[in-house]
Parts: structure tokens; C-alpha cells; sequence
């Protein structure tokens, strides 16, 4: 039964590979006694909301603010989320705006950390973090390596610290979060295509508006098998050539949208 659990996590994290819940932050609810975002984690309390809306945000009409508060050894708050993904995209991108000063004298820093995982082994973490206000809105593009080892998901981490004697002074604010380009440049939006026939013996054919747009063919573990210049809004992939199982068809534009499906080779 582990094992048939196991492969449903893998299966299922191909369908929402590279996905952020909510990376806009538009949907909230109440959480016990205060609002959070939805599908994100935080340790609202009853009295001292750590999490909260940004009415001013980047787009739309929320962002997500992080506020450190006292904690009895100083002062942190944090938010998180996760993401079913069999590979590693190549950036973690966002716009951030912060407050980690005094004056001008920085009380605290601000993070956003990013690690993946396979099942409860953690392979990989890259962290972005400041100690200096950041008083505009900032666009962060923070690299990613894509190594080979596949994996079953990532954590997403957004935090806050100060001491002692400045809570509540340092906090961060995030919004359009996403992967291999910002949600908020409008260029990664869902490219729509089918695949049929899916389940297949032999070949397969895409459709859609892809013209112009690049697929890439993804096994199992993530290891890249194909990738393939499209020029016509339907294309046919010839799969003769490789062995049953699943893998992971992928679709990405010159503008950055992106989007994939599974694809089953009987």
C-alpha cells in the first residue's frame, strides 16, 4: 500500500508540477481567530496577526504581508506553502517590498527560501534574504539549480526576524509569485492544449495554440528526454522509440507561459 501511495503523490505532482498556490494572494480566509491566505501556513494567533493582507499591493487587490512579533526570544513571524513537483524549475520569482530599519539602522532581515524534496530527503534549498528596507516594489528573480535527482515537492518559506527590541518594525511584503518568470508580467499564464490520443501505443498529437512554442518531454524522475520546436497549432510527437510508463509533456511559450499535462504511453 506504501508503495501505491508513493507513486499517487508522483503521479499526481506531474499534473501540478510548478504550480504556486494562490501566488497572487487574492483568496483568503479565517483561520481559527484571524485571516490567512489560502493554502499558505501561518501562526496567526488569536491576538497579534503575523500574516496579514497588504492592501498595497503590486496588482490586484491583496499582497501577503509577514511581520515579525515578539516570540520571547526576539521577534520572527513566517508563512509557507507547498508544492507537489517531480523537477526544479529554473527561477523563484516575486516582487517584495520590506521595512528591516530604524532609522537607518537595520533591526532585523527578511527571507524567502525555497527547498525540494524527495519524499522526507531534502536535496536542494536556495535563499534570498535582506537586511535593507526595500521601499518600492522589487522584482526578485532568485536562480535555481536544476539537478538531477527527481523530486516529489517543495516548500516555499517567507520570514521575518528582528530583536528583541524592534517587533513588529520588520516585516515583508510579497506578490506575483511564480516560477520561471513573475505571475504579474502576464506572459506565464496557462498555454491550453490537448493530447490525444492519452493513453497511447505509438504516436501522439498536441493542439492548441502552440505554434511558435517549445515542448519539452520529462520522464519519471524529471530527467528531460525531448525538446521540440513546435511551428503549427498541431503537431504530432512520435513516441515509437520509447518504453511504456508515464511521463510529462510540457509546453512553454517565447513569452514565458507554460503549461504541461500527463501523458500515459501504453
Amino acid at each position: 500500500m506504501r508503495y501505491i501511495f508513493l507513486l499517487f503523490i508522483f503521479i499526481s505532482s506531474i499534473s501540478f508540477a510548478q504550480q504556486i498556490p494562490n501566488p497572487g494572494f487574492e483568496s483568503w480566509f479565517v483561520e481559527t481567530w484571524q485571516e490567512a491566505p489560502e493554502d499558505w501556513q501561518t501562526p496567526n494567533g488569536q491576538l497579534i496577526p503575523i500574516v496579514t493582507k497588504d492592501t498595497d499591493a503590486y496588482e490586484g487587490d491583496y499582497a501577503m504581508k509577514v511581520t515579525a512579533v515578539n516570540d520571547g526570544i526576539g521577534a520572527s513571524g513566517w508563512s509557507k506553502c507547498f508544492i507537489p513537483t517531480s523537477f526544479i524549475p529554473s527561477s523563484l520569482d516575486f516582487y517584495v517590498k520590506a521595512s528591516t530599519q530604524m532609522g537607518s539602522v537595520s533591526v532585523g532581515s527578511v527571507s524567502v527560501k525555497i527547498s525540494f524534496f524527495n519524499n522526507e530527503n531534502e536535496f536542494y534549498t536556495e535563499t534570498w534574504s535582506s537586511n535593507e528596507s526595500i521601499g518600492d516594489w522589487s522584482l526578485i528573480s532568485l536562480p535555481l539549480n536544476q539537478i538531477e535527482p527527481a523530486m516529489t515537492h517543495a516548500e516555499i518559506e517567507v520570514e521575518a526576524f528582528a530583536g528583541d527590541l524592534a517587533p513588529e518594525t520588520v516585516w515583508i511584503s510579497i506578490d506575483a509569485m511564480g516560477f520561471d518568470g513573475p505571475l504579474s508580467s502576464k506572459s506565464n499564464q496557462a498555454i491550453d492544449f490537448e493530447i490525444y490520443p492519452n493513453p497511447t501505443t505509438s504516436n501522439t498529437t498536441i493542439s492548441g495554440e502552440i505554434s511558435g512554442s517549445q515542448l519539452s518531454l520529462f520522464d519519471l524522475t524529471g530527467k528531460l528526454l525531448e525538446k521540440i520546436q513546435i511551428n503549427s497549432d498541431v503537431h504530432e510527437v512520435n513516441l515509437v522509440d520509447f518504453p511504456k510508463g508515464i511521463y510529462l509533456m510540457e509546453i512553454s511559450s517565447r513569452s514565458g507561459a507554460r503549461s504541461s499535462q500527463k501523458l500515459v504511453k501504453k
